[in-house]
């Protein structure tokens, strides 16, 4: 059970974050079967400042079609005419991207996310002076 001051901390660093754009970078590669359900999750957050930003990575399946069907559920969509590969198609969305905060989030991820999942990573890292972290979060 978390401390009283664990909690006002945490309810600091949220307020610190409230107002912050959070930039989700999603990079895709024949994601079809997956890309739909990812982007619903990512919309559906709590945070209310998203930058959402799709990089199609040459995919050769319905992916792009999907997407381009969709654009109520994303802000920017990027394609690379040639697979790349994830390193390259994050590059790119990182040149794109305005946000305060810059979370990644695999195309072809499934499941169903925390509404709050966003805000709480966010809220992890405000005030660290972390200026990039890598990870898997599994929700």
């Amino acid at each position: 059970m978390k401390e009283h001051s664990d909690l006002d901390s945490d309810r600091e660093n949220y307020e610190r974050i409230a107002d912050s754009l959070v930039s989700v970078i999603i990079p895709t590669y024949n994601c079809a079967p997956h890309i739909a359900s990812t982007l619903s999750s990512v919309t559906g957050q709590t945070h209310p400042n998203l930058e959402i930003i799709v990089v199609d990575d040459g995919s050769t399946d319905k992916t792009q079609d999907i997407l381009l069907r969709s654009p109520h559920l994303y802000d920017k969509f990027l394609k690379n005419e040639k697979n790349g590969g994830k390193g390259l198609a994050v590059i790119n969305a990182l040149t794109q991207a305005n946000g305060d905060y810059i979370l990644f989030l695999d195309g072809g991820a499934t499941g169903t996310h925390a509404k709050e999942a966003i805000a709480d990573v966010a809220t992890l890292f405000a005030g660290t002076g972390l200026t990039a972290s890598s990870s898997v979060i599994n929700i």
